[in-house]
């Protein structure tokens, strides 16, 4: 048995985003025919969920006969920071701060989409407007010159994570042969936490895990969303402990 305590903070190397450390052992393991259970893990839940990877920064509309175009900075934003950045741009720009305001409807699990206006507004929820149309729900297009709430038409998805995956580089062996023989995810971890919070996840039956190759001085972790999709971890460390055992265990 063998155990690994493996954390961002003291890795050899960690990507520019944060969701990948690279280790280089001093003394080589041999996972030749062993499992691999991860005990526990901790990390932050602070993954941006308004960024370029997931195309949703920019609002546009049209307000007095004038094209405006926001496009928001990358990071972890509530429905409360959202409507906090329009108020801003709004004020930056001499609109009034009450011209768009974004309202849960707790009822249906959706957005609604609150204008105030005495003047021309148009809005068109299509690709270019990317936050309305890929995150939070909105489809079609409205003109108006007076007060409208515009629903929206399918759930947002601005709490887009709904599991956090960790991937080992030498995970996905064969019980049978020393080749590859599935995908590297070492363990699957619910994300059933507010924005902020620190998540610890210590399972109670950790799952085991084929391991491919042999002798490994150096190797990834890395963790993605449930589509794949490598996490920004906006910054924050986070660690797992992992454990090799013989495949008769």
């Amino acid at each position: 048995m063998t155990i690994l305590f493996i954390a961002s903070s003291s890795a050899s190397k960690v990507s520019p985003d944060g969701s990948t450390i690279t280790i280089n052992l001093v003394n080589p393991i041999n996972v030749y025919q062993k499992y691999l259970r991860v005990l526990n893990c901790s990390f932050w839940n602070n993954f941006q969920n308004v960024n370029d990877i997931y195309n949703n920064r920019v609002v546009t509309f049209t307000y007095n006969s004038i094209v405006r175009t926001l496009t928001f900075a990358e990071g972890v934003y509530s429905v409360d920071d959202l409507n906090e950045t329009i108020a801003g741009f709004m004020i930056n720009n001499g609109m009034p701060t009450g011209l768009l305001f974004i309202q849960p409807d707790e009822s249906t699990s959706r957005l609604a989409l609150i204008v105030t206006t005495s003047v021309q507004f148009s809005i068109n929820f299509d690709v270019n407007n990317s936050l309305f149309h890929n995150t939070l729900g909105f489809s079609g297009s409205y003109t108006t010159s007076v007060n409208k709430v515009i629903p929206s038409t399918s759930k947002p998805t601005l709490y887009i994570y709904e599991n956090v995956v960790l991937h080992v580089s030498f995970c996905g062996g064969s019980t049978i042969h020393n080749e590859r023989a599935g995908s590297d995810i070492a363990c699957i971890m619910p994300l059933n936490s507010r924005t902020g919070e620190l998540v610890f996840y210590e399972p109670i039956h950790p799952c085991k895990v084929p391991c491919f190759g042999s002798e490994v001085g150096t190797f990834s972790v890395y963790i993605t969303d449930q589509n794949g999709t490598k996490l920004n971890t906006n910054t924050e460390s986070y660690s797992v402990t992992m454990e090799l055992i013989d495949s008769v265990n």
